[in-house]
């Protein structure tokens, strides 16, 4: 597992996928989004930061990559990934992922190049969030483990390892690698802490409290939250604000009850609206307007409206805006 060699950019193996409509495209009247179904029981896709290009898993068959119709697999049958894999912030055909279950050759962290070359970072941990241009990825440790948890700094290649906090889990890079961002689960109260800090001195820059998730951009400060408590920590409807990763700027309502929030290039705002406790339409929100994408798709995956991918009932369906 350690040299696995596997296909990611440069090759084109396998049969082409048949693409055909199907009933995860939009069906709203008004929409200028066009769908194209690419993948059959697929889920959890995450878009590469050039192409069309992306990542996704098949409930107990692994992780797989699909590119200009052809998919590959990653990881050998059977596997478990984890949906926590990313692909490097600083822009290079490299992703990392991981895999559940007691240390061993085939769990922990994994680190892919553009080559296609497979090495285990590290035989535990999870969530790693990569950087090929500094050669380094960070992860979470094992959160039942006193000596191992929290938020650890890999360098590649030589896979020496920094511990860079004692608690917390789903690191994210942001902002070209200046910041990071990790999740302090809270026992007694709705939500995690969030917290920002500076990549290169550790410096505190942000904590905001009852966070259940969070999106950090590439290269830019905005920050997106999901809010489930108020300030007195009493559970509300999920809500989706912008704000600033290192900034204590107030926060900024982009919707409510919503979910699933995706952050574009050029600033708008995919997200799911919630329906009591089920998903509702996928929306994209532009200088406080909205308008539906689709009424069936969730868990929007992208950079630029040219290329954002779904999870639907049937797979994954690529829409682009015309």
């Amino acid at each position: 597992m350690n040299k696995l060699q596997v296909f990611v950019c440069m090759a084109l193996m396998l049969g082409l996928l048949g693409c055909n409509d199907d009933d995860d495209s939009p069906n709203n009247s008004n929409s200028r989004w066009h769908a194209e179904f690419v993948v059959a029981n697929a889920t959890a896709s995450v878009t590469a930061p050039f192409s069309d290009t992306f990542l996704f898993i098949r409930e107990g068959e692994g992780l797989f990559i699909w590119q200009n119709g052809i998919e590959t697999r990653i990881t050998p049958v059977g596997t478990s990934v984890r949906p926590d894999y990313s692909w490097s912030i600083s822009g290079e055909c490299t992703f990392a992922y991981s895999v559940p279950g007691e240390p061993s050759e085939s769990s922990g962290v994994f680190f892919v190049d553009t080559n296609g070359v497979t090495t285990q970072v590290w035989d535990r941990g999870s969530s790693p969030s990569l950087n090929r241009a500094a050669n380094f990825l960070l992860c979470a440790g094992p959160a039942e483990s006193d000596v191992e948890s929290g938020i650890w700094k890999i360098y590649l290649p030589s896979l020496e390892r920094d511990r860079l906090t004692a608690e917390g889990i789903t690191p994210c890079l942001g902002n070209n690698g200046q910041v990071f961002t990790y999740l302090v689960p809270q026992s007694t109260s709705n939500g995690s802490v969030l917290t920002s800090k500076r990549m290169s001195d550790l410096e505190l820059l942000r904590q905001i409290s009852h966070v259940s998730q969070s999106q950090s951009a590439r290269s830019s400060e905005t920050l997106l939250i999901e809010v489930i408590a108020n300030l007195e920590g009493l559970q509300i409807p999920p809500a989706i604000y912008q704000t600033s990763v290192s900034v204590s700027v107030p926060l900024h309502l982009i919707a409510q009850p919503a979910t699933n929030m995706l952050l574009l290039e050029d600033g708008s705002v995919l997200f799911n609206r919630m329906i009591g406790d089920s998903l509702g339409s996928l929306v994209i929100g532009d200088d406080d307007r909205e308008s539906i994408v689709s009424d069936s798709l969730y868990s929007a995956s992208g950079l630029s409206k040219e290329y954002i991918f779904a999870a639907g009932p049937s797979g994954i369906t690529r829409l682009s805006w015309y």
